[in-house]
């Protein structure tokens, strides 16, 4: 027969055991969902990673064009600026060489 000091030893074995118990399954729960919130973090992630790569790839795209459509532009304003220059020197030499207009201009 089971005396008083050896029945509480038992009860307080089982009683560490249950506890001990429910805390494993609580912690292998909780790391069960961290490791689903990590999981969908990380597909978060690789899908942002995705679309920033497309936007990269696209605002290349969209600079090339740019560039390709603002570059005959640039060329015609040069060549503007360009003859305005030279149009102002032969005027200004028109005025140092011949400083009696014969004829309008």
């Amino acid at each position: 027969m089971l005396d008083h000091y050896s029945t509480h030893f038992w009860l307080s074995v089982v009683a560490v055991v249950t506890v001990d118990s429910v805390c494993v399954c609580v912690c292998v729960r909780s790391d069960m969902k961290m490791s689903n919130r990590l999981q969908s973090m990380e597909q978060s992630v690789s899908n942002l990673s995705h679309v920033i790569q497309s936007l990269n790839t696209s605002l290349q795209h969209a600079q090339g064009r740019a560039l390709t459509q603002i570059y005959p532009v640039y060329v015609c304003v040069c060549v503007c600026v360009l003859i305005l220059s030279i149009q102002k020197v032969i005027s200004q030499v028109y005025v140092l060489y011949w400083p009696v207009q014969i004829w309008p201009l």
